[in-house]
């Protein structure tokens, strides 16, 4: 086996030596071969081709290198997307081999940052092409819009109102993408156009419709101001409202936008919401009021919280002024919360209280009582408790009493005086029943035990055989004027029948000096009457005398020179009906009952000054009964004097007119307290009394109007007129 072997290997190597000593020639070049032949690719894209086999020393070109280029590295070539069509790559080997790959460059299809647009007319819209060729049109299916394209940008822009379809082209690979356009028309503007605004405030309106920005004008500035802010709401703020109470301030506001369309408003300028009163008391079925001093009127409403219950309204009030009428409704106590849309919200504090039986009291109140004494002229008090503090008094005598009475809100009491009439004499027993005004069934009696009186003493006056009426000096008294020389006899009845005694003026003798007697002075005197003659020479000079009876009740007259003819009158050449005024050289010094109608006191032109003295103290012009009667007073013009006390204490006065003329006001209107409107006509606020802080009642405080001039309410808006009417003293329009 070893032999065959070595003669098998031996003839093999002389088998190659032969070879080689006969073959010399250049072997044979291979064959180019690539891993592709064909490639597809995008735009920007690249894809690679490996060289499987060749003869080394490889070259790539492009035959059209605008479409695709090839780069050759480490026998791999890359092929990179220029633009779309079609290329050959060609790769050449160190032998003249070569090899092709055909190329088609195409496109991603047409690519849009936006399928909808919405723009108005006019407007431009903006569209970018994402992805394509790169070349590209657009065309619109109708004139709604108009476009241009530059680059790889679209831009539409607004022509008519409507839609139309954009077809987006790549003009190299056809390819196509739709927009939708919308086209709308140029708004108007639009915004709440029932605007009202108060002074000192600020509200925000919203443009609902429009195109920013805006601008904006106020046709007057020095009532409303309108700005425009950041996010374009317009602002409206209140300066200045030039009407009355209630009445609005119109400004045209006028907003234009960018597009040139504009839109006026008118706004309307209120006063702030002032209320008269803030807290009310008032029984269950029962009405109060709260005088609306100023404020959006048409826009008030109400809320309520609490144990209570009331209804509320805006009606007007006998002065042709707006109220808050409030009723209860259930006891306990509840807020009211006022608004008028525009001003800060007032809270009403309000308590309403059951109905209590009525009954009546001492003048302590400490004691129920069934009768009374009344011991003098001036009368007897007593207390009436329950009720709702409004009564109805009845006699079962008629002319015995007359009633003067208020209702104090604190003490929840009516405070009643009983009042004689000063002409009966007679006395005796008077029921007097109470009731709830309104209510007779809720009611109590009282015995009044009258007194029987003397007569009173009478006065008569005779000159010369004729008789003379007597003037009123201010004070109450008797006035007679004479001349010097001239002799007045006084007639004199009433009182005690034992006698009568002439005194000086309050007793004091020297005020003898001015006169002359037919008696002695202090001698009682046999016969009715007395002489006196008048014996100073200096005209207005003149002397009172007292005459008293037997149980000193005693009487004055005054005496006063003259030069004229007669014993004067009321007012020379007026009208002033002296039945019903009493008048002393211009001085009203007390009225009639018949002055008095329907709880209306008009005092006469031609009074200058309005006040009385009684033994050297300021008193009231009126009566303890006209102080109950009395609900309006007017003083016209002309009057320049309104004294201390002249009106005090009258407890049913709610209205006061005082004429522009008056320059002085005394404490006049004391313990008035149920007064809830005073106009004054004059533009400057009268000089006031020696007790200026009690002009008027603190008690109306919250309850009443102060009228005055235009122009007046910074006159008049400070101490102490703030003290009875704060936050209630307006303009009389």
């Amino acid at each position: 086996m070893k032999k065959v072997i070595l003669f098998l290997s031996t003839i093999f190597v002389g088998l190659a030596l032969v070879t080689s000593c006969t073959d010399d020639s250049t072997p044979e070049a291979k064959p180019l071969k690539l891993s592709k032949e064909k490639v597809s690719l995008l735009m920007k894209g690249t894809e690679t081709v490996k060289i499987i086999d060749g003869n080394g020393g490889y070259k790539v070109s492009s035959s059209a290198e605008d479409i695709a280029t090839a780069t050759l590295k480490d026998n791999v070539i890359t092929i990179t997307g220029k633009d779309v069509g079609e290329s050959k790559i060609t790769v050449t080997d160190a032998e003249k081999k070569t090899a092709t790959i055909n190329v088609t460059v195409t496109a991603k299809d047409v690519k849009v940052d936006k399928t909808d647009v919405t723009l108005m007319v006019g407007d431009k819209g903006e569209v970018s092409i994402q992805e394509g060729s790169g070349s590209y049109e657009a065309t619109a299916d109708n004139e709604n819009v108009t476009i241009k394209v530059d680059g790889n940008k679209i831009t539409i822009t607004g022509a008519k109102a409507g839609t139309s379809k954009v077809t987006v082209k790549d003009t190299k690979t056809k390819k196509t993408t739709p927009i939708s356009v919308t086209v709308t028309a140029i708004p108007e503007i639009t915004l709440d156009e029932n605007l009202f605004v108060v002074e000192g405030k600020a509200r925000e309106v919203v443009i609902q419709t429009g195109t920013a920005p805006y601008e904006v004008k106020s046709s007057s500035e020095s009532n409303l101001t309108a700005v425009i802010k950041e996010d374009n709401k317009l602002v409206l703020t209140g300066v200045k409202c030039n009407e009355s109470a209630y009445n609005s301030t119109d400004v045209k506001v006028t907003i234009t936008d960018s597009k040139k369309k504009s839109k006026e408003i008118t706004v309307k300028v209120f006063k702030k919401l002032s209320l008269g009163g803030r807290r009310l008391e008032m029984f269950k079925g029962t009405t109060d009021v709260t005088g609306v001093v100023s404020g959006n009127l048409k826009a008030i409403t109400f809320d309520q919280s609490g144990e209570g219950e009331v209804s509320a309204e805006i009606n007007d009030d006998p002065y042709g002024l707006k109220q808050i009428q409030l009723t209860g409704v259930k006891a306990g106590t509840c807020k009211v919360v006022v608004k008028d849309g525009i001003s800060d919200p007032i809270t009403l504090r309000v308590t309403v209280k059951e109905i209590e039986s009525v009954s009546i009291w001492n003048n302590s109140g400490n004691i129920e009582i069934e009768t009374i004494k009344v011991e003098d002229e001036y009368g007897a008090m007593i207390i009436v408790k329950g009720g709702t503090g409004e009564f109805d008094f009845k006699a079962n005598k008629a002319n015995k009493l007359t009633f003067n009475g208020y209702y104090n809100d604190s003490a929840g009491m009516y405070y009643l005086t009983l009042i004689p009439n000063p002409n009966d004499i007679e006395g005796g027993d008077v029921e007097v029943t109470i009731s709830q005004k309104g209510n007779p069934e809720n009611s109590d009696k009282i015995t009044v035990v009258l007194p029987k009186k003397n007569p009173p003493i009478v006065f008569s006056y005779t000159k010369n055989g004729e008789t003379i009426s007597a003037l009123d000096d201010g004070t109450g008294n008797d006035l007679i004027k004479v001349k010097v020389g001239e002799i007045v006899r006084i007639n004199v009845s009433g009182g005690t029948a034992t006698g009568y005694n002439i005194k000086g003026a309050f007793g004091d003798t020297t005020y003898l000096d001015y006169l002359g007697f037919s008696g002695v002075t202090g001698q009682n005197l046999n016969t009715d009457y007395v002489d006196v003659e008048m014996k100073k020479v200096t005209q207005g000079d003149g002397a009172t005398i007292k005459i008293v009876d037997s149980e000193d009740k005693h009487k004055y007259v005054t005496f006063k020179i003259t030069t004229s003819n007669n014993n004067g009158g009321n007012t020379g050449g007026t009208t002033i009906d002296p039945t019903k005024y009493t008048v002393v050289d211009g001085v009203l010094t007390a009225v009639a009952d018949e002055a008095i109608v329907d709880g209306r006191l008009e005092i006469p032109e031609g009074v200058k000054e309005i006040w009385k003295k009684d033994g050297g103290y300021d008193v009231s012009i009126l009566t303890p009964s006209q102080r109950g009667m009395l609900i309006e007073l007017v003083i016209p013009n002309g009057v320049t004097k309104v004294g201390e006390a002249s009106f005090m204490e009258c407890s049913n006065l709610t209205s006061v007119t005082i004429g522009k003329d008056v320059n002085f006001l005394g404490y006049a209107f004391a313990s008035c307290n149920a007064i809830t409107q005073v106009i004054f006509k004059g533009a400057t606020p009268p000089k006031l009394g020696k007790y200026p802080n009690s002009t008027f009642s603190t008690d109306i405080k919250g309850n009443a109007f102060l009228m005055v001039p235009v122009g007046a309410v910074d006159a008049y808006n400070k101490e102490p007129w703030t003290k009875w009417f704060e936050g209630a003293i307006m303009e009389n329009m």
